[in-house]
């Protein structure tokens, strides 16, 4: 593995984190922590992570022919924390942006972002909101 390629996608995925450690200072993820989304805030979460996944389409590095990105980090976050239709409405976003960017893996990469939300959101229903580091 290119250290380097590495170092790069790691340092792109710090703003997604930094984003995230900024939503724990809201109102919002007091919502989160308490388990009590109602549709507005699930939407907010879907919103804020769609754009999060639109700026990991654009922050990719090109890579042996290949663009490797941390495109489908923001929706499986947004599913981790807010369930299947966050994580589902945050792939949608970036799942719809990457397929009119176009390219020959475009219908494939779109899916791949909405399947990664809505299958973490899926965890998120199975393991009953109890997502942890041991989980």
């Amino acid at each position: 593995m290119d250290l380097g390629l590495f170092l790069g996608l790691l340092e792109k995925a710090c703003l997604v984190i930094i984003i995230f450690y900024l939503l724990t200072c809201t109102r919002l993820f007091d919502l989160i922590a308490i388990k009590k989304l109602n549709s507005t805030a699930q939407l907010a979460i879907a919103i804020i992570f769609g754009l999060l996944a639109i700026y990991g389409s654009y922050s990719g590095i090109y890579t042996s022919g290949a663009i490797a990105n941390i495109r489908n980090i923001a929706p499986m976050i947004a599913g981790f924390i807010g369930g299947p239709w966050a994580g589902l409405g945050a792939g949608v976003i970036g799942g719809v942006h990457r397929f009119f960017l176009g390219g020959n893996t475009d219908l494939a990469c779109a899916l791949g972002t909405m399947l990664s939300g809505l299958g973490a959101g899926l965890m998120y229903k199975l393991l009953k909101g109890e997502i942890g580091i041991w989980k």
